[in-house]
């Protein structure tokens, strides 16, 4: 069983979505297989990130809604054959998207992989509480400003 690592913030912009895919692909450097998730709904970054937005067809959105499989949502990165991403959707509110629902798709991608790293929205609403209750681990991403680091000690609490 695979690990899920949750990398968020309380702030947009310091950088976590980058920490995100250079984990991931260090990951999948090393021969693990990995799932990078974005889960930033209606926001999604991970798929340009990654140079794979030409490649995404379905999302995590078209899983959850039983409008795909598994299999469709996820694509293979073109030069890392172990790291696969699952885009979020674009066109779904946080809302839409069920803690129970994403808990169980988590704890299947875990079942098949070494990592899921979550690439998690900034701040703490509801796309932010769900990436948390299916994560192992999370890593905390600031920068060093007086806004980013309030920001971080309020995700704490939460």
């Amino acid at each position: 069983m695979g690990k899920a690592i949750l990398i968020t913030s309380g702030k947009g912009g310091v950088g976590k979505s980058t920490i995100c895919a250079a984990i991931a692909l260090d990951l999948a450097g090393r021969g693990k297989r990995v799932v990078l998730a974005d889960a930033d709904v209606g926001l999604r970054c991970a798929d340009l990130m990654l140079h794979m937005q030409d490649r995404v067809v379905y999302d995590m959105g078209d899983y959850l809604e039983g409008n795909a499989g598994l299999e469709q949502v996820l694509v293979t990165h073109p030069y890392y054959p172990t790291l696969l991403l699952m885009a979020a959707p674009q066109l779904m509110s946080a809302s839409d998207i069920k803690k129970k629902e994403m808990r169980a798709l988590m704890s299947r991608l875990k079942e098949q992989n070494d990592f899921v790293l979550i690439d998690g929205p900034a701040g703490i609403g509801r796309s932010t509480r769900n990436a948390f209750f299916c994560a192992d681990e999370v890593i905390l991403v600031c920068t060093p400003d007086d806004i980013s680091v309030r920001d971080g000690e309020r995700v704490v609490q939460v």
